[in-house]
């Protein structure tokens, strides 16, 4: 009837201006642009992606708004463009990749991602960071 119509275009015109506030591994994975690694398919890239698939709805937004600063994934009306970029965060001589926390270029949607040895680790040093690390706040 008319107030299902009204819903269903109430709903979708909030999801053309703002965007989902949910997103799934397989959307992250449509989203990735993977340097310095070798593709999607690098182990240190699958260490990542297992990550995100043990996290819930709350942490993957936390995950979104630690890269990117969003709340929400954008939507494709509006930005058509967008992608998050996964880059090898180098390890200092004599340290352990594995007790690195991941960071993050907000302005660039830019992740830089340690090459932690198991998912393990790469797990915990990503929901750390996500959790305890504060991004630029836009008010």
């Amino acid at each position: 009837g008319p107030t299902e119509d009204l819903i269903t275009s109430g709903e979708l015109l909030s999801y053309m201006i703002q965007g989902s506030g949910s997103f799934t591994v397989d959307y992250l994975n449509s989203v990735l642009e993977v340097r310095d690694y070798n593709g999607i398919n690098d182990p240190h890239i699958q260490r990542l992606l297992n990550a995100v698939k043990r996290f819930n709805d709350e942490e993957r937004i936390l995950l979104l708004k630690f890269i990117t600063t969003f709340t929400r994934i954008p939507s494709s009306v509006v930005n058509s463009s967008f992608h998050i970029q996964v880059d090898k965060l180098p390890v200092p001589y004599g340290q352990s990749p594995d007790d690195m926390l991941p960071t993050a270029s907000t302005c660039f949607y830019r992740l830089h991602w340690p090459p932690y040895t198991n998912d393990a680790a790469a797990y915990r040093q990503l929901h750390t960071a996500i959790v305890f690390c504060q991004t630029m706040e836009i008010s």
